[in-house]
């Protein structure tokens, strides 16, 4: 048997991300170039949050039509500067720290859960690179619930040895 459609499909949509002739990709790399600029230009504070469109020259009404800067971490450093960028870098690898404890020292579906978050967000984080999903409402609304989760795993985790009787004595 060959391949299926679906296999064909995907071997060329694979092939068209790295085709730098490709009319998106072309946008894409001129929208990070200016993306660098501005952080170039403006790098401690950044444009303000939610003034991506003056990057590219664009009005402000556009960042409701879906200007961005297609990667998150250039958006952030775009609109943040550096040092907001750092910070939710920071963010980042809190959760990151948290689900690795999770992951590693909880037990039964609260562990199984800190593994299915660390992959998750692994995506997420490989994702980000070219698009900025975590700017959508829904989307961050979920991901905020699935790290409010984790953190309230981590802190029950951490409080069961406190709460746990100890053995011996009477």
């Amino acid at each position: 048997g060959g391949l299926s459609e679906a296999a064909i499909f995907f071997f060329f949509r694979a092939r068209s991300i790295f085709d730098l002739e490709e009319t998106s990709n072309k946008g894409r790399l001129e929208i990070w170039r200016a993306s660098l600029k501005s952080i170039e230009a403006k790098p401690i504070f950044g444009v303000g949050t939610g003034n991506f469109p003056t990057v590219l020259n664009q009005q402000l009404a556009k960042s409701r039509q879906g200007s961005s800067a297609h990667s998150l971490y250039l958006q952030i450093a775009a609109e943040a500067g550096i040092l907001g960028l750092l910070l939710f870098l920071g963010l980042l690898g809190w959760i990151g720290l948290c689900a690795r404890r999770v992951a590693l020292h909880a037990t039964g579906l609260m562990q199984a859960f800190g593994f299915a978050f660390i992959i998750y967000f692994a995506w997420a984080l490989s994702y980000s690179v070219v698009d900025v999903v975590w700017l959508n409402d829904r989307v961050l609304g979920f991901f905020a619930i699935l790290v409010g989760l984790l953190f309230s795993f981590n802190f029950l985790k951490s409080h069961d040895t406190a709460a746990a009787p100890t053995s011996g004595g009477r």
